[in-house]
């Protein structure tokens, strides 16, 4: 993309520890090269992902919709000077497209994160005003798109899909051991935002099972849980309550996660939907065999049986029978290992990602 004038803000209601900040930073580290402006606002006061390379600020907004916050927001972009805003999430959408009716000349481009609809609006004429504004929207996967038409009454061509990609340079010294070291804990571990939907509830309680499991076998395990969020203080109690809470190190937001991935022996994403699953990239790219959710966009990036291994939402069962399944077969791990590591290398870089971003916002 030629260097040209264009300035960005991204717009996410809460910039968290989440995959899709981590998205959002991904992307504005990727635009500086060819002189293009990016900043960050959150609408809420969460800022638990700013970081010192991107430009971050809140608009301090709390629940409910605040009409005050939409003419905060036209101010911004007319003090920066903003010509292409991006939103993340459906009420962000909301906030920037009723901004930029005020803001001729302003593109406006949408990501939809994910998998299960995204409902913009029950009514229908905030819904389809709201889509009207979008200049294009996006998704991070198939599945992602085909819901967020369904649901919200729109043609699935107009979304265009725009893999989630990670930097591979990133991990470049950081390597999971290719087999299990039975000297040492077998280290279960994942890394997720702490919130309902990621259903850590299900993960805890297949952990006991493999611990018990573990302990007739000779074998010590433990689990790391990187990442932080509103069911922090639950999932603290449930530990306790199962009786592995001692077994389970609750990690919180960790800056060096190649690092920390590096000590996986399993990886875990139970989430109850998934629009992408960026941390599942980024488990591949350290050597780590995943064991995920068989829902929304995992199935465009884990095939069963050859890259990784599956389960039932919800399904305590099924995710011990695959943990197990991974911790006792060495050869079946090493399997996982090599084709992941072509899965991420071929299907989903950054580069690749950054690239399909700078073509919509140079349009």
């Amino acid at each position: 993309m030629d260097s040209i004038n264009i300035n960005i803000l991204h717009v996410v209601r809460s910039f968290d520890v989440s995959g899709r900040s981590r998205l959002i930073r991904a992307i504005c580290r990727g635009c500086v090269m060819d002189g293009v402006t990016s900043a960050v606002v959150s609408l809420s006061n969460n800022c638990g992902y700013k970081q010192s390379d991107v430009d971050v600020v809140s608009l301090g907004i709390g629940g409910g919709f605040k009409l005050s916050a939409i003419f905060k927001l036209v101010k911004m972009i007319r003090y920066r000077k903003v010509n292409v805003v991006h939103s993340h999430g459906r009420g962000s959408l909301i906030y920037a497209a009723l901004a930029c009716m005020f803001l001729p000349g302003v593109r406006l481009i949408h990501t939809v994160h994910r998998a299960d609809g995204d409902l913009v609006s029950r009514h229908d004429v905030l819904r389809g005003l709201v889509l009207g504004r979008a200049d294009h929207l996006v998704a991070v996967s198939r599945s992602a798109a085909s819901e967020f038409a369904a649901v919200n009454k729109c043609s699935v061509d107009e979304i265009k899909v725009i893999y989630n990609g990670i930097d591979l340079s990133e991990f470049d010294g950081f390597r999971a051991k290719d087999v299990i070291d039975d000297g040492k804990p077998v280290v279960i571990g994942t890394v997720a935002n702490l919130s309902s939907d990621k259903d850590f509830d299900t993960l805890l309680r297949a952990f006991a099972v493999v611990l018990d499991i573990a302990v007739e076998t000779g074998r010590t395990l433990s689990l790391r849980i990187i990442g932080d969020g509103p069911c922090a203080e639950v999932l603290h109690k449930l530990a306790k309550n199962i009786g592995i809470y001692n077994d389970v190190n609750f990690m919180g937001f960790r800056k060096d996660v190649p690092a920390q991935l590096a000590e996986f022996d399993v990886f875990v994403l139970s989430t109850k939907t998934e629009g992408f699953g960026i941390a599942i990239l980024e488990a591949m790219a350290s050597g780590v065999p995943v064991v995920a959710i068989r829902v929304g966009g995992v199935l465009e990036i884990i095939e069963d049986e050859k890259n990784g291994l599956l389960f039932e939402v919800g399904n305590v069962q099924e995710l011990v029978d695959a943990m197990t399944k991974v911790i006792a077969d060495d050869a079946l791990k090493a399997k996982f290992i090599h084709n992941a590591s072509e899965t991420v290398t071929s299907k989903f870089s950054q580069a690749s990602m950054i690239a399909a971003y700078k073509e919509i916002y140079a349009r």
